[in-house]
């Protein structure tokens, strides 16, 4: 695939979009730059291209559990996207927008109390590192919700300031897709 000094432009051009979660911003910056149709990462993860578009367009940012599915379908397109989708997604930014929205239960919980109980770390602890209430981290740690995908960022910024192994745990423990089934203890 051919690489243009244009699509370089296009891709700065994303960097300053506004208004706009991170996981939109990265996967409009992914389908761009590999030439991915919002039709054809549709197909391949198994949803409506409605979805994709919505993303992409700016009307709703991808929640927790969407960021592994997008993963996947990208996986199943072109292995290298995908992994730049989550090296971007994760890539530290100047400007950390900070979301309120709750997802469904799902992955990030499930990390998020692991490690915790692991690394010996507060729900309290955790709370006061990101400057929010401890209740917010109990309805995450006990699954009544999940916290959305920027704030995924957020929890690994926090835990790398209590204990950096704790941070990458959490991202590994969240990206891990072969224990996706398996029940919560």
């Amino acid at each position: 695939m051919r690489r243009t000094l244009s699509t370089f432009t296009r891709l700065l051009a994303f960097d300053t979009i506004k208004g706009m979660g991170k996981a939109s911003q990265v996967l409009k910056r992914v389908l761009a730059t590999y030439g991915i149709s919002q039709n054809k990462l549709a197909v391949a993860m198994g949803i409506g291209r409605s979805s994709i578009n919505r993303w992409v367009n700016e009307n709703r940012d991808p929640g927790g559990d969407s960021i592994l599915a997008i993963r996947a379908g990208l996986q199943k397109i072109d292995s290298t996207a995908a992994e730049e989708f989550i090296r971007l997604y994760l890539e530290e930014s100047e400007e950390n927008e900070e979301s309120d929205t709750i997802e469904a239960m799902g992955k990030a919980s499930q990390a998020l109390r692991q490690v915790l109980k692991i690394y010996g770390i507060s729900q309290n602890k955790l709370a006061v590192t990101m400057g929010i209430g401890r209740s917010t981290i109990h309805y995450w740690y006990s699954g009544t919700s999940d916290p959305s995908a920027e704030t995924v960022l957020e929890i690994r910024k926090a835990l790398r300031k209590i204990n950096p192994a704790a941070a990458q745990e959490f991202i590994s423990l969240y990206l891990d897709e072969s224990d996706e089934n398996k029940e919560q203890s």
